[in-house]
Formats: structure tokens, C-alpha cells, sequence
């Protein structure tokens, strides 16, 4: 069965290397896109093992049926004068929506319903 182990010793350094890889970009400050960017990945494998991984983590805290987050927190790295009343929606796909910081809840939950929902 050496093979079986060779397989599974791959996987887990696969894990491992993108373990590392979200580490990386939630210490960068940069959004999924611009990360994505500048190491020159590919982002829907990037989205694809974000979501593998947050699985497994809500898999392993007993919460195995547990969807991913419809949201995530976020942190401001840097924001201008300009950007202080903004704020920047990350969607599935890596689409962005900028809306005013004041809108109203119910109508953004409304408008990422809209886009999130499958295609009729």
C-alpha cells in the first residue's frame, strides 16, 4: 500500500501549502482578487480551497453539515478620505459591488440575494 500512503501524504502537503497560502493573504490586507494577482494564482482555485478548507475547520469544531459563511468579517487595511463612507462587497466569482457605508441592511441582503441565487 505504499501508493495509498504516497496519495495521502500528497494530500496532506496539498492541505498544508494552501493552509499556508490563506495564512499568507489574511495577513497581506489585500482583497481575494489582488492577492490572487500578485502571486499569480488562479482565483477559482483559490475560492475552491477557501471553501474546502473553512469545511473541514467547521467539520472538525463538530459542525459537519455546516454551510460556509454567507459573510465573512473583514478588516480595513487602509482607507482614504474617499473610501471612509464606502463599502466593497466580495461575491462568489470574484465579483465587487461598492455601496454607500449607510445603506440600508435589508436592502443589501435583498441585492446579494438577487446575485448570489441560481440562474432560472
Amino acid at each position: 500500500m505504499a501508493t495509498s500512503n504516497s496519495y495521502s501524504a500528497a494530500v496532506q502537503q496539498r492541505r498544508e501549502h494552501w493552509r499556508e497560502i490563506m495564512r499568507r493573504w489574511g495577513d497581506s490586507g489585500l482583497s481575494q482578487a489582488a492577492f490572487c494577482r500578485r502571486n499569480k494564482l488562479r482565483g477559482g482555485q483559490f475560492s475552491w480551497w477557501k471553501r474546502w478548507l473553512a469545511g473541514i475547520a467547521a467539520r472538525g469544531q463538530g459542525q459537519s453539515d455546516a454551510a460556509p459563511p454567507a459573510f465573512v468579517s473583514l478588516k480595513v487595511v487602509q482607507a482614504t478620505v474617499a473610501d471612509e463612507n464606502r463599502l466593497e462587497l466580495l461575491l462568489k466569482g470574484e465579483r465587487s459591488l461598492l455601496f454607500s457605508a449607510g445603506i440600508d441592511p435589508a436592502r443589501l441582503s435583498a441585492i446579494v440575494k438577487a446575485l448570489e441565487a441560481p440562474p432560472c
